[in-house]
């Protein structure tokens, strides 16, 4: 026998019903490509990244006039929390803050979210917060732009530049020790002790007592869970929940992050002493 010629007519075979079978899939995906009008396949879209931390500036038409400077921490699913990047405006709470969740669809962004007017301001509804939505665009790890609307009427918006300072690991080992919080003149105001389980537990100076949990998003990312459950502290006593991260510094000597309860939001920055 020719096992030669008995070869090449298999291969031969072969190569005519991968034709045929390449033939059947072009033509139920829509044909191969070239003249017009024949309904070709699509463009394939890759939805763009929001997750990172972002730093710029904020306004919104509770507080006509005026400019802040604002970070947002977004995880990879698209958590977002914008918070004033000033410590004097943390220290107060002041600025309008937003939490919420954002997706894509290519570079356009979208979502809804829960708006906080800064202490004094109510919208329109007479309520410290609203809820609403956001739109806007994002350029995957440059920048990310967008407007909310309140479902009572009024907008604000952001324009942030993506910060490298996201793509720190993190570990519960950057946050054991314990932490100090300080007023507007720069007294201390609250004590944080986190242990190397990721337990917080702290006070300030008004009497209200912290406990809760620190954990890790990402461990490639610098993002963080936080819960907090506030008691002796009036009004503000509830379970909190939100995100931080460490500081743009080396040293991971600051320590921002986020919780609301659904009425209340706190935005805390607190510091560890220089060794």
């Amino acid at each position: 026998m020719d096992l030669t010629r008995v070869g090449r007519t298999r291969i031969s075979h072969f190569l005519r019903t991968l034709a045929i079978l390449t033939a059947l899939m072009l033509a139920a995906c829509g044909g191969g490509g070239g003249g017009g009008g024949g309904g070709g396949g699509g463009t394939f879209v890759v939805d763009a990244s929001v997750a990172g931390i972002w730093e710029g500036t904020a306004t919104n038409e509770l507080e006509p006039g005026m400019v802040f400077t604002v970070l947002a921490f977004v995880t990879e699913d698209g958590r977002i929390r914008l918070i004033p990047a000033d410590p004097a405006l943390i220290i107060n709470q002041a600025a309008s803050q937003l939490t919420g969740t954002l997706t894509t669809s290519g570079d356009d962004v979208s979502g809804d979210v829960q708006i906080w007017a800064a202490p004094g301001l109510q919208f329109s509804n007479g309520m410290a917060t609203a809820m609403g939505t956001v739109d806007g665009t994002v350029d995957e790890r440059t920048t990310l732009n967008g407007t909310w609307t309140a479902s009572t009427g009024e907008m604000g918006d952001f324009t942030l530049t993506y910060l490298p300072l996201y793509e720190r690991s993190s570990s519960l080992a950057l946050l054991e020790g314990t932490w100090t919080s300080f007023d507007e003149n720069d007294n201390p105001f609250g004590t944080y002790t986190i242990d190397a389980n990721g337990d917080i537990t702290g006070s300030d100076v008004l009497g209200c007592t912290f406990t809760g949990t620190v954990t890790i998003v990402d461990a490639d990312f610098n993002v963080y869970e936080v819960t907090l459950t506030v008691s002796n502290c009036g009004p503000s006593n509830g379970q909190y929940s939100g995100l931080g991260a460490l500081d743009t510094s080396n040293v991971n000597d600051t320590f921002l992050f986020q919780v609301d309860d659904g009425q209340n939001v706190i935005a805390v920055g607190i510091l560890k002493p220089k060794p």
